[in-house]
């Protein structure tokens, strides 16, 4: 009859929006049972770590990525402003006669310009994925609906990039500093910055090279499935 129909319609509908309410976040990866898991507004990372069975003996927790939406868009939002300002900057260098006694200048910028317009906003959020360390609700993070949890395998490897002549992918080596791992790359080519020289760490933090031990640039060491990036002298324009 029509009030049996109304109900099985009303159902339908009430089923459909609670679906839709529900939150998941998906974890792959080197955890044991990857997935989709659902949670609510006090689910955190070592949650999720736990319910996916925990970490295979071939993952690497310290490049654990986490990623957002809300910070991907952040991001995007960011480099578009940024593909704007140097727009501008460019502007204003022709204008002021600036850019015409440097091609150089000219050249770098439009490059710049387009690797900013070509660049894909990751939404990571630096976070801390070793278990015993997780235990400590400050580290712990609380995730939001959408979320993405990746667990790399171990790396043993570290890249070197940016003003070097031979920008390369070598064996990670305890004993090896900063230096050491530019002279592999060749050595830092014209027009580098080689005391702005920074590291990029597994888990999306960065320091300058300098800072990494009190002994300074030549004996500052790194880990595992870092990357070194030595960055082009700034010129005023």
């Amino acid at each position: 009859n029509n009030s049996e129909v109304k109900d099985i319609i009303f159902a339908g509908i009430t089923g459909e929006s609670l679906a839709r309410e529900e939150s998941y976040v998906d974890i792959y990866g080197e955890v044991k049972f990857v997935g989709r898991y659902k949670i609510d507004e006090s689910t955190t990372l070592l949650d999720v770590i736990n319910e996916a069975g925990g970490y295979l003996p071939s993952a690497f927790p310290h490049g654990g990525i986490l990623t957002r939406e809300s910070l991907r868009e952040r991001e995007a939002e960011m480099l578009k402003k940024a593909e704007r300002e140097l727009a501008n900057i460019l502007a204003s260098g022709v204008t002021s006669g600036i850019i015409e006694q440097s091609g150089t200048d000219l050249l770098g910028l439009i490059t710049l310009i387009r690797e900013i317009g070509a660049a894909e906003p990751s939404g990571r959020l630096v976070a801390e994925f070793n278990l015993s360390k997780l235990n400590n609700p400050s580290n712990n993070v609380l995730l939001k609906p959408g979320d993405s949890i990746f667990i790399p395998s171990v790396s043993n490897t570290v890249t070197v990039i940016g003003s070097v002549l031979n920008p390369v992918t070598i064996p990670y080596s305890p004993k090896s500093s900063v230096k050491d791992y530019i002279k592999f790359a060749g050595g830092a080519s014209n027009g580098a910055d080689i005391d702005s020289t920074y590291v990029l760490f597994a888990d999306g933090s960065s320091t300058r090279a300098s800072s990494l031990t009190s002994f300074g640039f030549n004996r500052a060491y790194i880990t595992p499935g870092s990357t070194i990036i030595v960055p082009r002298s700034a010129r005023p324009l």
